[in-house]
């Protein structure tokens, strides 16, 4: 019994997008609002499994040299042991809130006392 090769789905053309595979974006996940695919269904024209099978072969492209920095939507697969993007340090904040919390207990002490 002979296994059909399934037919390509759009689904499977992002992923070659998102995979990097055309050469024109860098590889990452892209947290699009609506997925590529779903403009031709809302329109009534939906992807062929013919078209969608064009459009792997012939985006392909080799790739090319491009910015390794993930600071748009866009972030690197498997981003999980990625760092959050700036801010102060977790110390200082602390910190902060410490020396709120004693100036306000001096200013209540004061404010009790001299009444």
């Amino acid at each position: 019994m002979d296994q059909q090769k399934r037919a390509p789905t759009p689904s499977q053309v992002r992923g070659e997008i998102q995979a990097g595979k055309t050469g024109d974006i860098r590889e990452g996940f892209d947290p699009a609002a609506a997925p590529m695919e779903t403009d031709g269904e809302a329109a009534g024209t939906p992807m062929t499994p013919e078209s969608a099978a064009i459009a792997i072969e012939t985006q392909r492209s080799p790739r090319q040299e491009g910015q390794e920095n993930y600071d748009t939507a866009m972030r690197k697969p498997a981003s999980l042991d990625t760092k959050p993007q700036g801010g102060v340090r977790p110390s200082f904040t602390l910190g902060l809130i410490a020396a709120c919390v004693v100036i306000a207990a001096l200013i209540i002490t004061l404010v009790v006392v001299t009444v």
